[in-house]
């Protein structure tokens, strides 16, 4: 059975947070703004929250465990939680920060309705130097 609750930092532990997600997360961790856990009988599977930069405007942010691909109602129950997000704080535009390089990171954003906003990555935008895409999501 699929349920959500309000995310706990130490969720990040349990989820092991595929690369680059947990990576990610880690420097945003004191500031994730509203955030929900994604559980698969009882288990952690997924996190996803949305950082809320200013009025309207916000970063969304996920962390997948290995399980979340295999629960098929994981990435629908995810959206719905998204999509709720959105509407409850008011967000105009949600925007997403992607490695350039990692495809499935970049198809994942795509499903949630998120659009490239620039043709050009980021040169060297994360830590470790990678390029980043900037996804964005207007309602």
């Amino acid at each position: 059975m699929i349920e959500v609750r309000t995310f706990r930092l130490d969720d990040q532990a349990q989820l092991g947070g595929m690369e680059p997600a947990g990576r990610m997360f880690e420097a945003q961790r004191q500031i994730c703004g509203p955030a929900y856990t994604i559980e698969a009988d009882g288990v952690p599977i997924a996190a996803c929250g949305i950082q809320i930069l200013w009025a309207g405007v916000g970063e969304a942010w996920t962390i997948l465990s290995t399980e979340f691909g295999r629960q098929p109602r994981g990435l629908d129950t995810m959206r719905a939680v998204v999509d709720w997000m959105i509407v409850k704080h008011n967000l105009r535009r949600v925007h997403a920060h992607m490695l350039a390089s990692w495809e499935p990171g970049i198809r994942f954003v795509r499903r949630f309705g998120f659009h490239q906003e620039h043709e050009k990555p980021l040169l060297g935008y994360f830590p470790g130097g990678e390029d980043c895409l900037v996804f964005a999501r207007y309602s």
